[in-house]
């Protein structure tokens, strides 16, 4: 049985020391490990970038509420502002009297 083993053995290094095809095989297993590297790496920066996005989209709400808020205070001073200028320029005035 041992000299079987051995037989077997030497057979099996010399397939895969000097056999071509055994060559393809690990240069195959190299790419594929290649490619599931890269695959991994792609779909950590899709998530990455789909966590960028909804903090994009937080951010753009976040602004929109504010222009709201600026608008409706621009127009309430733009309206102070005005009402202020009407009351200056139509103000009556008061007659002074003299006395001398």
């Amino acid at each position: 049985m041992n000299d079987e083993f051995s037989r077997v053995l030497s057979q099996q290094m010399d397939y895969y020391s000097n056999d071509p095809s055994a060559d393809q095989i690990n240069r195959m297993r190299g790419e594929i490990s290649q490619v599931r590297s890269v695959m991994i790496d792609n779909i950590d920066k899709v998530l990455e970038r789909g966590d960028r996005l909804d903090l994009l989209v937080d951010k753009t709400t976040t602004m929109q509420g504010n222009t709201v808020r600026f608008k409706r205070q621009a127009r309430r001073y733009r309206s102070t502002t005005w009402w202020r200028n009407v009351k200056l320029t139509y103000q009556p005035s008061t007659p002074t009297i003299n006395f001398s």
